[in-house]
């Protein structure tokens, strides 16, 4: 062979490994900084919100009391948003829910995936029983700029293994 198509085909083989390599680097589990979880907020419908201001966390945290800006101040959690953000989860009406387990946090090349579980238990009585709740969880992460995509644990069965269905993808927001 000629020297110059063996450097050639050498040069391109290792390219090749070098991408392969790369392609195969695996997820990044990470943990949430702080996890907020209950059964008891003001949000009455399935809502999931990717929290990156001050502005936008009072917000939020003001519709899950069910207060109006104008009403007597209340405590927050404080998120220092230079360096941190807030996914908020709400499952809005439902039964028999304590909130959510964050079963993982995963960050990959260009996302990062949170899953979580419903904390479910049983009741009993003349018509079941059930707990009218509304579960809710506030997840704090470190502030990032890639996508974020939401998974919900909808397995049927105990027993079985999860089953991860993506509920919402966010994505960051400018400005």
């Amino acid at each position: 062979m000629r020297p110059k198509l063996l450097v050639s085909i050498v040069v391109c083989s290792t390219a090749l490994l070098m991408v392969a390599a790369d392609a195969r680097k695996p997820a990044v589990v990470m943990a949430p900084l702080t996890v907020l979880t209950g059964n008891d907020s003001h949000v009455k419908k399935p809502t999931y919100e990717r929290i990156t201001s001050a502005a936008d966390w009072k917000k939020t945290w003001l519709n899950h009391l069910g207060m109006k800006e104008d009403t007597i101040y209340r405590p927050a959690m404080e998120v220092d948003f230079s360096r941190c953000e807030v996914i908020a989860v709400f499952e809005g009406e439902s039964w028999n829910s304590c909130g959510f387990r964050i079963d993982s946090v995963t960050e990959q090349d260009d996302s990062i995936v949170v899953r979580f579980d419903d904390i479910s238990y049983q009741t009993a009585g003349p018509d079941g029983g059930g707990d009218r709740v509304t579960p809710f969880a506030f997840v704090v992460l470190p502030k990032s700029q890639k996508l974020i995509t939401l998974e919900d644990n909808v397995q049927q069965y105990i027993g079985h293994p999860p089953e991860w269905k993506e509920v919402a993808r966010r994505a960051h927001k400018k400005g």
